[in-house]
């Protein structure tokens, strides 16, 4: 089922956590368990693209795609976070995700980080 018209699908990131580094909104090294805590950032959809990004500020055409979540619901992602090779980074979840289980927005939409997060 595909939801149509205006639906509240705001959402935002409030914090990333290097679970390892122990670190908030700050840095993060590649292969350690990240937290995201938010509103409305579940992974949700079939579209393509849909997902988990760190998102190079210098060049967002090389963001990566987070290949391993663990947890994935309205409030909180739970994954390993990628290499970019790229210093400061966005997070950025894309979904189809409306605030209900079965019913998805038509089109994708990002919720990015209002921070950027240092590959260390």
């Amino acid at each position: 089922m595909d939801i149509e018209g205006i639906a509240d699908s705001s959402g935002w990131i409030d914090e990333f956590i290097d679970a390892d580094e122990n670190s908030i909104n700050t840095l993060y090294v590649p292969g350690n368990q990240f937290i995201l805590h938010g509103h409305k950032i579940k992974v949700a959809g079939d579209a393509p693209g849909v997902g988990v990004f760190f998102v190079p500020v210098s060049d967002p055409s090389k963001a990566v795609k987070v290949k391993r979540i663990a947890e994935n619901t309205s409030t909180k992602i739970i994954g390993i976070t990628p290499k970019t090779e790229e210093l400061h980074n966005r997070i950025e979840v894309r979904t189809q995700f409306s605030g209900s289980g079965s019913a998805f927005l038509k089109t994708v939409r990002t919720i990015a980080s209002g921070f950027t997060v240092e590959e260390a």
